[in-house]
């Protein structure tokens, strides 16, 4: 079985999600690889952006973790360079995984201005609020769900 990279983007705010979500993604998930930035660093003297821009490119799977602040920083940039490759024919799949309101008007809007309609996001947040919970049993099972499908679209 073939390694599958997964990139993930995110701000440093929901670092503490991202890091819940990634334990019970990546537990078993056999050949799932994670090459996002935060987890290897970048060595000193690279310029960053080029790097991670390299990184989303050797990647399969890009899960953005957007958040009320994920437009206004760089991972709203790497979520664009996700979405340039798909357009340019990488088969790159895009999982968006929203942490607030504001960051799912922001993901619906992005979605329709590229032309992606079909695609889902999983909710991580309570109704009308821009505030995030940790995943309990139900998030976990709908990650170990995500997991085990993204597994099977990359099977050898």
């Amino acid at each position: 079985m073939s390694e599958v990279k997964v990139f993930l983007s995110y701000v440093g705010d929901t670092s503490l999600f991202v890091e819940e979500f990634a334990k019970h993604f990546f537990t078993l998930a056999g050949n799932l690889v994670r090459v996002d930035w935060m987890i290897e660093n970048i060595d000193a003297g690279t310029p960053v952006f080029a790097e991670i821009v390299e990184r989303i490119k050797s990647s399969n799977i890009f899960i953005a973790f957007i958040d009320k602040d994920y437009p206004g920083r760089m991972a709203a940039k790497e979520l664009a360079e996700a979405l340039e490759l798909r357009k340019a024919g990488q088969k790159l799949v895009i999982v968006p995984v929203t942490l607030g309101h504001t960051g799912r008007a922001w993901w619906k809007e992005t979605k329709q201005k590229a032309g992606l309609d079909d695609i889902a996001d999983q909710p991580f947040f309570r109704p009308g609020t821009n505030a995030w919970s940790l995943p309990d049993a139900a998030g976990v099972m709908a990650i170990q769900r995500l997991r085990r499908s993204l597994a099977e679209k990359f099977a050898a």
